[in-house]
């Protein structure tokens, strides 16, 4: 019997240890994802149309050609798409609607893939059809392992990389010095206390070797810095400095771009729609030690690409 019992014991040790190796394995493949902003619909048929043209694009663009530089794409179908806010033009139910039956939620309308998607400031106030109706998706949103208490900030894990959705801006309450805010409702201002989700998230599913991808809507470029305060920055990065920050994504200006906020990667994702002409996405492959991401246009590559190491 203790003969069996040392047999059996072994065995439980070794497929653990199997087990352990797999996931491991797993966690350290390459993925991709794909990252759009400031969809605008408008609840009219051109913008509907224009949108859709860039989800069309993206859902069979794993299975092209691609140009020797970005070879290591070919079949890499993409975990899902990030939404960096303004889904909207102006909170209307049929612009939400219009946004539902392109996006989908789950891979099930016109986008084949996940979609995880935060507001931004044309997204109406914390009582509007947007954010509820984003409330009510992350209740039915498949594998997310962390919710706020209100119910709109969100967290994830893709490979050894752990997402967080933060609404329209990292904060806990809007800063009555911003420049911009003021010419809007107090409700569209508040950023619902994304701040203190991202403060609890971090210490309780992260440590100082989970690399982190953070996203929401205003970045550092001009004209977002007129939406947010230097404070409210620096407050945001007291809170991620001891974190191991990968990637930040936002939206809000309209452009792919790219900058270096102390010391962390920051990207502009663009906008699928430039009005009634289609624009771009950017698409990202995360690797165990770097990250490439790529602008993508109708039908051809744009100019912008970067390789960046993640530590």
């Amino acid at each position: 019997m203790k003969l069996i019992s040392k047999i059996y014991s072994r065995m439980i040790i070794l497929l653990g240890l199997c087990t352990f190796a797999i996931g491991c394995s797993q966690s350290r493949r390459p993925f991709t994802f794909y990252v759009f902003s400031d969809t605008h619909l408008l609840g009219n048929e051109t913008r509907y149309l224009v949108n859709d043209s860039m989800i069309q694009e993206a859902n069979q663009l794993y299975t092209k050609n691609f140009p020797d530089s970005f070879s290591y794409l070919k079949n890499h179908k993409p975990k899902g798409v990030l939404i960096c806010g303004d889904l909207t033009d102006g909170a209307k139910p049929e612009q939400w609607s219009q946004f539902q039956e392109l996006y989908g939620l789950q891979g099930e309308n016109h986008l084949h893939f996940p979609v995880y998607e935060n507001h931004g400031n044309h997204d109406g106030d914390s009582i509007g059809v947007v954010r509820k109706g984003i409330v009510e998706r992350n209740k039915i949103r498949k594998k997310l392992i962390n919710i706020s208490d209100n119910g709109l900030h969100y967290s994830f894990d893709w490979g050894n990389y752990h997402f967080v959705s933060l609404g329209s801006y990292p904060a806990n309450g809007w800063d009555s010095t911003c420049g911009w805010c003021h010419y809007f409702k107090n409700g569209f201002r508040d950023p619902q206390n994304s701040l203190a989700f991202l403060k609890e998230d971090l210490a309780k599913f992260t440590n100082s070797r989970t690399k982190v991808i953070m996203y929401f809507h205003y970045g550092w470029d001009d004209f977002s810095k007129l939406w947010w305060t230097e404070k409210e920055q620096d407050n945001f990065y007291n809170v991620i400095k001891n974190s191991h920050v990968a990637a930040i994504f936002a939206g809000h200006n309209h452009a792919t771009g790219y900058i270096n906020w102390r010391g962390i990667d920051v990207y502009s994702a663009g906008s699928p729609q430039h009005d009634l002409q289609t624009g771009t996405f950017l698409i990202v492959q995360a690797t165990k030690d770097s990250m490439y991401v790529i602008e993508r246009e109708l039908n051809r590559w744009g100019t912008y690409a970067y390789k960046r190491p993640v530590k």
